[in-house]
């Protein structure tokens, strides 16, 4: 066995930064663009008559608004204008009197407002994040990638912040209907587009992945960004956390389907039986993996292949990376694949015997690597693996030829454990790759430098499993912003079209293929040829789909490489078996082949195959029926009995009116509701209600009759939990959507906090059996006598947190260390978060903010510095929420714990703002009558109204008799 067979490559979203070639212009002259026409708006609402023409009242306040927007400032003009004019109100603009009923956005209760602003480039997000500290704003989040940051600035201030010459926009913040992250790819896919029309999600369909392993999975499951239940073979879930961000794109797409992991790193035999027990075992209908190994030939259909082979003869769906080493037409590939030349030796050079050099096809003996290739050099030819008699050798050689760098001179001589395979180490830019043919016929020979560059290159990058018959090899192509300058970017948020363009990296095609998993030559294959006019030709990569997406799992946002592109690619093929379970592979094959957007050169092309598989566009073509599906809309509490103010308060009686959307494809009609809680101490009075008729493509109503509830015996400041479930014709019925409301409003704010000496955190020790031992201080903040609704939270610490070594002090924070350092919040009631550091994906980073939990669970944000590490002192200007709705008496405590044996710091400050919930007493009327019953008590009295009005229809019925 030779000693390579251990190594893998996976095919990551990980991007080695080095210079690399600019993109061929002969891909950029083959591309024919096609552009794809935006659908138009179906199914508004009539509207009510209106005069033919505009009154003059109304043209005079159009006069007074199209004047101020002549008049806007250069900094002015950078602003949103509904923020704005909430400027001129704090300013007391006269303008404003001529528009009596305009409706103006308020700040916050504090004079802020949350805010996203866009910077230029990259060059100005330091200057603008200075300004917003300098300004008391509450930075919420900073993208160096997107140029982008979210804060809650004083509305005084937003004209002077909009003045900066770095600022190119400030805007309302752009919220998302969701607490989950935005994947890029649903978007760009259609995919969100084709759940809501077509009324799917993947239910009824388990979709798994292999990879390297899901470390974080239990993390995501307890943030909500992968399901509670994932099943994981026994005892294969690997390391690392390429597969969690995997699951994360499953998830994202199809949420409805079952999720099914197992590990494809423990070496290539075990990687063959994982894909047949994922389908044996765990049964999953869709598999999915992102893992190559060096060995894997480009001319043979071996083990792993062979189990995919295997798992699609038996109805399951196989979708695998076409991999990230790049392709022919970019200038960056890595790859040179042709019929061995014969072109004299190198005996001065390598010694006598040394064998018959191979031509690369500038009439010489080598080809330059011009660029490192990370990873092993790897040379293949057509020979059947274990069997092999044809002699092959490989070297990497200094760039004058003088030296002998590195070799690869395995035997093959027919007997048992011959294998066409050679593999040297990694290659560095200036050295050159050399073949030789000791003894043996001139076949066609495979040679790559994994993620580097060859001077003499050809297409034909895609090999291995991904190359299976019937398995869908993935290319990439990005979702939206570049993977490196000079890159191509994508649509996001809209659609792909026809004149998106690959990734760079990704790897092309076609694919020939000489023999089976035994040896034999495959049928069609011409006998006794095994030149490159000889085998069979794959066409590969099959689709191609999107990467560079954001994801939850650290060290993957955002997430580039076909590891990604093959995860949307298996989504929307779930989507597609959700809707329509009957089809056979073969028809669900042919509706995301035909339906793909073509891309770069016309028709199937050797790097991208058919084009961008699309959900939407795939479900219609395999004949899927549009369906309601319902979203919830706004929820509007109206006091019904109470103190006549906008709070909740407990005894008072408030109807509900909740509207609901709808944006699938079909009618919803039929449709009714019923209202629960799962909060003690409040009663629901009118718990259903009907709806009207709901059109298609985003009609939206309202129940026709109020739902009723009171907090009768809930606590000031809690937060209720209601359940809406609807019930409906023309769609999946019944659908449940959860909120909240909260009683009482905020009162006077406490703050406590912690700034004494600087508390140290010990040193984490290594042990004897090499473990660590870490190091952790706990500070006490004592809070007392508040009941709490809202608690917040800063930290600082000191600017000599690493040290490493004698006399050399890393200030503040950076990715020496930064992974290694963890701080725990915990509240008095024990709810705990872990405010996590990360790092970006140049190594760099300084993790501002930390935690933001709008009652919907903590969400982990980074502000991160990718020019350069974080040199000053860790001190977040902004307070963060962290609890809600919890009562905050006793003591809070701030855990920090240190895991590397070489850092060193301290704890220097913690605070807490906890803000109190007021309530309104209890009024006269229908709040004098309840408040006094339990919860059992108002139950009976409701059957007992209701009963009395079941006895006076009776006797209105006797009477009219």
């Amino acid at each position: 066995m030779s000693r390579f067979e251990t190594r893998l490559r996976l095919t990551t979203r990980t991007r080695i930064l080095v210079p690399r070639p600019a993109p061929s212009l002969l891909r950029a002259a083959g591309l024919a663009a096609l552009a794809i026409g935006a659908a138009g708006r179906s199914g508004a609402a009539a509207q009510a008559p209106h005069p033919s023409r505009l009154q003059p009242s109304a043209i005079a306040q159009m006069k007074v608004l199209e004047q101020e927007q002549l008049a806007r400032t250069t900094a002015q003009r950078k602003i949103d204008s509904r923020l704005l004019f909430a400027l001129y109100r704090l300013r007391g603009d006269s303008r404003l009197k001529a528009l009596p009923r305009l409706r103006i956005v308020v700040p916050d209760s504090d004079g802020k407002m949350l805010l996203d602003v866009d910077a230029l480039a990259r060059t100005g997000m330091k200057s603008i994040i200075r300004q917003l500290q300098a300004t008391g704003a509450e930075i919420r989040m900073i993208s160096f990638r997107y140029l982008s940051l979210r804060a809650r600035v004083p509305l005084a201030q937003i004209e002077a912040l909009a003045a900066l010459p770095e600022v190119r926009r400030v805007d309302l913040a752009r919220r998302a209907r969701t607490q989950a992250d935005v994947n890029e790819g649903d978007a760009t896919h259609r995919a969100a587009e084709a759940r809501s029309f077509f009324g799917i999600s993947g239910a009824g369909v388990k979709i798994c992945a292999l990879s390297n392993g899901v470390s974080s999975l239990a993390q995501l499951q307890a943030n909500g960004d992968l399901p509670p239940s994932v099943d994981v073979l026994p005892g294969q879930a690997g390391s690392g956390d390429e597969g969690t961000a995997m699951l994360e794109i499953l998830h994202d797409l199809a949420p409805g389907a079952q999720l099914g992991f197992a590990t494809a790193i423990n070496g290539e035999a075990s990687f063959a039986q994982n894909i047949l027990d994922l389908r044996n075992v765990l049964h999953c209908d869709i598999i999915v993996d992102d893992v190559a190994y060096f060995r894997e030939s480009p001319f043979q259909d071996l083990d792993v292949a062979q189990s995919v082979n295997s798992v699609t003869a038996a109805g399951a769906l196989y979708f695998s990376s076409a991999g990230n080493d790049g392709n022919l037409d970019a200038g960056t590939s890595g790859t040179w694949q042709g019929d061995f030349k014969a072109n004299g030796n190198l005996d001065p050079v390598l010694g006598t015997g040394a064998g018959t050099t191979h031509d690369f096809g500038d009439a010489g003996q080598s080809d330059l690597v011009t660029r490192s290739s990370q990873q092993a050099v790897t040379l293949h030819w057509a020979d059947p693996f274990n069997t092999a008699c044809d002699d092959y050798n490989l070297y990497l050689l200094d760039t004058a030829l003088t030296s002998v760098m590195d070799q690869s001179t395995n035997i093959q001589d027919c007997s048992p454990g011959s294998d066409p395979f050679e593999a040297t180490g990694a290659a560095s830019t200036g050295e050159r790759v050399v073949v030789t043919k000791t003894s043996g016929a001139d076949v066609m020979i495979f040679v790559q430098a994994p993620r580097g560059t060859l001077q003499l290159a050809t297409a034909g990058c895609a090999h291995g499993h991904n190359s299976a018959a019937n398995a869908f090899a993935v290319a990439a192509a990005p979702a939206a912003g570049a993977d490196q300058p000079g890159d191509p970017s994508g649509p996001y948020p809209g659609p792909f079209t026809g004149a998106q363009l690959a990734e760079t990296f990704t790897c092309d095609g076609p694919r020939r293929i000489f023999f089976d998993n035994a040896g034999n030559l495959l049928p069609g294959a011409p006998a006794g040829n095994f030149s490159s006019s000889g085998g069979v030709v794959r066409q590969k990569p099959d689709i191609t789909a999107a990467d560079g997406v954001s994801s939850d799992t650290a060290g993957f946002n955002p997430f580039f490489g076909t590891s990604a592109a093959v995860a949307h690619a298996a989504a929307i093929a779930g989507l597609l078996k959700s809707a329509l379970p009957g089809l056979a592979p073969a028809q669900i094959r042919g509706a995301l082949v035909g339906s793909a957007i073509d891309i770069q050169a016309p028709g199937v092309d050797r790097d991208t195959g058919a084009g961008i598989v699309m959900a939407f566009q795939a479900l219609q073509a395999a004949g899927a029926a549009p369906m309601a599906a319902l979203n919830l809309g706004t929820v509007t509490p109206t006091q019904a009995v109470g103190n006549g103010d906008a709070f909740i308060d407990p005894g008072e009686l408030w109807n509900l009116a909740i509207a609901l959307t709808n944006v699938g494809g079909a009618p919803a009609t039929g449709v009714s509701a019923t209202l629960a809680t799962s909060t003690p101490g409040v009663f629901i009075f009118q718990p259903t209600s009907g709806y009207p008729g709901i059109a298609a493509g985003g009609g939206s109503a309202t129940n026709t009759t109020p739902f009723q509830f009171t907090p009768n015996a809930a606590s000031c400041g809690t937060v209720i939990q209601f359940t809406l479930t609807v019930s409906l014709f023309g769609g999946s019925s019944p659908q449940t959507f959860n909120f909240s409301l909260q009683t009482g409003h905020p009162g006077t704010p406490v703050t406590t906090s912690y700034a004494g000496k600087p508390v140290p955190i010990p040193d984490a020790v290594f042990n004897t059996d090499g473990s660590v031992t870490p190091g952790s201080v706990t500070v006490p903040l004592a809070v007392s006598g508040v009941p709490g609704l809202i608690a917040k939270a800063a930290f600082s610490f000191d600017g000599t947190l690493c040290t490493t070594a004698p006399g050399a002090t890393t200030v503040g924070v950076d990715h020496t260390f930064i992974s290694d350092l963890t701080f725990v919040l915990q509240s008095p009631g024990g709810t705990q978060i872990t405010l996590v550091n990360q790092t970006d994906s140049s190594g760099h980073n300084f993790c501002r903010v930390l935690l933001d939990d709008d009652g919907a669970g903590p969400s982990i944000q980074c502000a991160a510095d990718t020019q350069a590490p974080f040199t000053g002192n860790w001190t977040p200007a902004n307070p963060l929420v962290a609890f809600k709705g919890e009562n905050a008496n006793g003591t809070w405590q701030l855990i920090a714990t240190d895991n590397s044996p070489q850092d060193t710091g301290s704890v220097r400050a913690f605070s807490l703002v906890i803000t109190p919930a007021a309530c309104a007493p209890a009024q006269a009327g229908f709040l004098a009558a309840v408040p006094t019953l339990s919860d059992a008590g108002l139950a009976v009295l409701a059957l007992a109204l209701l009963a009395c009005g079941a006895v006076v229809l009776r006797w209105r019925r006797w009477e009219e008799t």
